[in-house]
């Protein structure tokens, strides 16, 4: 049965979190700051296989490395920290699992 459940994501460039039942973008409900902390809300299904997704994040003026935004990263949102720091958050998949493109699991 699928629930909505919070996540907590890292200040880094790169990170991986596994959502179980992860079914495309309009899984990932909301980003943003609880407190001092980042975090997603997403829609996930326990029951289910969970799929790594990663999440790359990069403040305003910050140089990015293209490596971590091309071929295959999207972006999805940005967010504002409690100190007014905007982060821009892109995410990307395996494309063998789920391409990005047409917002479909391929298992």
């Amino acid at each position: 049965m699928p629930i909505i459940q919070e996540y907590t994501i890292a200040i880094t460039d790169k990170q991986t979190i596994s959502l179980p039942g992860f079914s495309g973008r309009s899984s990932l409900v909301h980003f943003g700051f609880q407190g001092d902390k980042l975090c997603l809300w997403a829609l996930v299904d326990p029951s289910q296989q969970s799929i790594p997704i990663e999440i790359s994040l990069f403040g305003t003026g910050q140089k990015i490395d293209s490596r971590l935004l091309y071929p295959r990263n999207s972006y999805l949102a940005t967010v504002l920290d409690p100190k007014g720091i905007a982060w821009h958050i892109f995410w990307s998949v395996d494309p063998h699992i789920f391409d990005i493109d047409r917002d479909v699991v391929q298992y």
